[in-house]
């Protein structure tokens, strides 16, 4: 008796495993037979990959991004005050004062900071602004007095590189887990519509399924081949539903 084969997508990427629940979602829905006499299984089958593509755009507000505006308001703020600093001395009369001036307000104009500029493109500029300015012009700044500026500048630059790092951990971190269980819950509510319609099968006669079954059965052939390899496990030949739930 004809039955849709085993098949577990646990090692494939994400996109693939999308791809191929969504393919076969397209095709039991399409299915009249299967629509209708497996509505409950069809329908969990639906709800659960719907969440697994929900989990591709999860962008939950950390509680690192408070601590990344505020940082970063005191860093573009200690930023415009040096650049006032260093301007104020510009025609000074003293001239060593002025010359200082000249230099770095140069230097400002060769770095081009924005602070309105995307928040780690100013973080990565101002990493190597502030170097240049603790060594090759440090003598100049401290002849200014603006040596405080640059010292909350670093530090609040630093905490920004900080938290944004830590920001992008965590939400990787959730991304990877949630993407994980719904994959685990779509491959469940998968194995059970295939086991309640090859139990059908069996019960009510392959001529209402042969359709659904002979396509599922060839979308998997070719998942095999393209996607997993031309390798196959015995466990995958056999003609039952593999009951093993992990995600990867």
């Amino acid at each position: 008796m004809a039955q849709i084969t085993s098949f577990t997508l646990t090692n494939v990427n994400n996109g693939a495993h999308y791809l191929f629940m969504s393919e076969l979602l397209a095709r039991a829905l399409a299915d009249e037979s299967v629509s209708k006499n497996c509505k409950e299984f069809l329908d969990a089958f639906q709800k659960a990959l719907s969440e697994e593509d929900a989990c591709t755009r999860i962008s939950p507000k950390s509680l690192a991004t408070d601590k990344i505006l505020e940082a970063d308001r005191l860093r573009d703020k200690m930023y415009m005050n040096y650049k006032k600093a260093v301007s104020c001395y510009e025609g000074f009369p003293e001239e060593s004062l002025a010359n200082a001036a000249k230099i770095l307000n140069q230097h400002i104009k060769d770095y081009d900071i924005d602070v309105k500029d995307q928040l780690d493109q100013e973080s990565g500029k101002l990493v190597n602004f502030i170097q240049d300015l603790e060594t090759t012009y440090k003598d100049k700044v401290e002849l200014l007095c603006a040596t405080p500026f640059v010292a909350h500048l670093k530090s609040a630059n630093e905490t920004v590189l900080e938290y944004t790092n830590a920001r992008t951990d965590e939400r990787s971190a959730k991304t990877a887990r949630a993407m994980k269980l719904a994959r685990a819950a779509c491959d469940k509510a998968y194995r059970n519509l295939i086991t309640n319609v090859n139990a059908r099968m069996y019960l009510e006669g392959e001529a209402p399924y042969e359709s659904f079954a002979s396509y599922v059965n060839t979308l998997i052939a070719q998942y095999k081949q393209n996607v997993l390899g031309k390798h196959k496990s015995k466990s995958e030949d056999a003609p039952k539903v593999d009951t093993e739930e992990k995600g990867s």
